[in-house]
């Protein structure tokens, strides 16, 4: 497994949930990817790989894929801390 070589950016609050459930769950990449694929949004291996560095914004249909793509619910792709103050 490769380590990031860009540092992780600021554009979305959610992208270090998503690799953190991706990985939880041995999927690589790809294989999300391809569950995301299933629910009929096309997305690149650039574009998560984007998504998870938070070097780019997530559109509401992308998270309903991921989520869907994880089967969890949206809120759980709220980070932990985020979560914990809801309750």
């Amino acid at each position: 497994m490769r380590t990031r070589s860009i540092p992780t950016g600021n554009k979305n609050t959610v992208g270090a949930r998503i690799q953190d459930l991706r990985k939880s769950r041995h999927l690589s990449q790809q294989a999300l990817l391809a569950r995301i694929q299933l629910t009929g949004l096309d997305m690149g291996q650039s574009t998560l790989s984007k998504i998870e560095g938070q070097q780019r914004s997530v559109s509401s249909e992308e998270l309903f894929a991921i989520a869907e793509a994880l089967e969890i619910s949206l809120d759980e792709l709220r980070p932990i801390t985020r979560r914990m103050k809801a309750m």
